[in-house]
């Protein structure tokens, strides 16, 4: 029975509820509808916060009011709460710049920095909306998070490796122009030089055998030496050099790489073994106090370990040439040979109180030469300034290829003033090889005299005059110059 009378019913009753219609005029239904809509919103907040780094809402003043998950960025969610959006904002230069906090219009995907909980910066995605008030005045906003640094992280290793690959691809290339192992070489440390921006290079290698002995039952042990080398003279002696690169290899089994600040330079070493030697270590350098990046160390490293076959080859060959006495492709005489009839003449020249000076020639542009017209051309470059260097000197006179485009002349008796016309001759002459003739091939020219009765030795004097060689290159080349003189404009 009804507790409703008839006095209680409408004037117009209203027709009754349709099939699948729902009705929001009643209590009940109300209070369904508001639990649906809060259910809902609490639905989206889980998925949003699952799915985001940081989840936010900032009322009027700027202060966070809602913030999810339990822990964004670092942060607990109760420890942002009430805080200041702006305090995560990171200051470039002294200021914020563009507040994506206080949103004039929607914003999405906006790249950022943020301040994680612990101090380190995030890199992030924004997406936000302002909210407004009644009178269309701002009230915060509402909008999510993003973290990409790990992304950004992993695209710039992928960005460095692919860059690496495509820089040793091209040092490749252009090592492949050359035919002679020490050419490559060179080659390769000039591209080196270039893709890292180093100021000079040198491979030493520690403590090896000689490649090829002879009828011997052990291999001859060979004394730690430089190799290779290219760009500016480090500010040390030879000597100095090896002996800290090979205290460095003693430390460490190669294979290593590493990075280091040492006399005053921004030091880049690796190591590997070989078949003739463990280790061959590579050391390149930095005049400026710029720091190396990491992928500098690791180009450094995949240079070494490309090279490692053609570092075999090469000492192979120069075994041959040390046991021939002369360079495979000039005749000349190669480093070891001058170096000991040298010192077999220093004893003489004492004797007879007589000087000798010592001129390193090298050539200019012929990089560029090898390059434009092919290594064959090269090769007929190095021949053709192997026999006018020859023709520019005495019979009595020694000439010798030191290796890449550098060769070595000894003038018996002649100080410094005899020398000093020789070079200024081939500095204003240069070289007219008929790979070109109407563009003669300049030459730049390090001296270094020994006095009589100065004990200097053939390889003191051969440092000095490369060193002379490396500041006249500096300088831009195509002039000579004494070790220990100034070097002018």
């Amino acid at each position: 029975m009804s507790n409703h009378s008839a006095a209680d019913a409408p004037l117009h009753p209203s027709p009754g509820p349709t099939a699948g219609e729902f009705r929001t005029d009643t209590p009940a239904a109300t209070s369904s509808l508001v639990a649906a809509m809060a259910d809902s919103r609490s639905r989206w907040r889980d998925f949003a916060t699952l799915a985001l780094d940081l989840v936010f809402e900032i009322d009027r003043h700027g202060v966070f009011v809602f913030v999810g998950p339990d822990t964004a960025l670092g942060w607990s969610a109760e420890r942002l709460l009430g805080l200041s959006a702006d305090s995560l904002l990171v200051q470039t230069a002294g200021t914020i710049g563009f507040n994506p906090f206080r949103p004039q219009t929607s914003l999405r995907r906006h790249q950022t920095w943020l301040r994680r909980g612990d101090g380190a910066l995030a890199s992030v995605l924004i997406w936000a909306y302002p909210l407004l008030d009644a009178a269309g005045e701002p009230a915060g906003c509402r909008g999510v998070a993003q973290d990409i640094t790990e992304d950004n992280h992993r695209a710039e290793i992928l960005a460095e490796t692919l860059l690496r690959r495509q820089t040793m691809t091209e040092i490749t290339r252009r090592m492949r122009r050359a035919v002679l192992p020490d050419m490559v070489i060179k080659i390769g440390l000039d591209e080196l030089l270039d893709a890292t921006g180093g100021s000079g290079v040198l491979i030493v290698a520690c403590d090896g055998a000689s490649p090829m002995p002879a009828a011997q039952e052990e291999p001859a042990r060979l004394l730690p030496r430089i190799l290779h080398r290219s760009g500016s003279a480090p500010p040390m002696s030879d000597q100095d050099i090896v002996s800290f690169i090979c205290g460095a290899a003693a430390r460490e089994a190669a294979p290593w790489t590493r990075s280091e600040s040492e006399f005053g330079l921004q030091i880049i070493m690796s190591a590997i073994g070989t078949h003739f030697c463990e280790p061959v270590v590579l050391m390149i350098w930095r005049d400026a106090p710029r720091d190396w990046i990491a992928g500098d160390a690791e180009l450094v490293d995949a240079f070494l370990t490309a090279l490692v076959g053609m570092l075999e080859h090469d000492q192979v060959q120069r075994e041959l040439s040390r046991q021939s006495g002369s360079d495979t492709l000039t005749a000349l005489l190669n480093r070891d040979s001058f170096t000991i009839e040298v010192n077999r003449r220093l004893d003489r020249l004492d004797k007879e109180g007589l000087p000798g000076t010592l001129m390193v020639v090298g050539l200019d542009r012929f990089r560029e030469i090898n390059e434009a017209l092919g290594p064959e051309s090269g090769d007929e470059v190095l021949r053709q300034s192997a026999h006018i260097l020859r023709d520019t000197v005495r019979p009595t006179d020694l000439v010798a290829r030191l290796g890449g485009d550098v060769f070595a002349l000894w003038l018996d008796g002649a100080d410094q003033f005899a020398a000093a016309e020789r070079a200024e001759m081939m500095c204003q002459q240069g070289i007219k090889v008929t790979i070109d003739e109407q563009q003669p091939l300049h030459v730049s020219v390090g001296l270094a005299t020994r006095p009589s009765r100065s004990y200097e030795t053939i390889d003191n004097l051969l440092e000095q005059a490369h060193a002379a060689l490396g500041a006249i290159k500096l300088a831009g080349g195509g002039r000579w110059h004494f070790y220990n003189e100034g070097v002018g404009p």
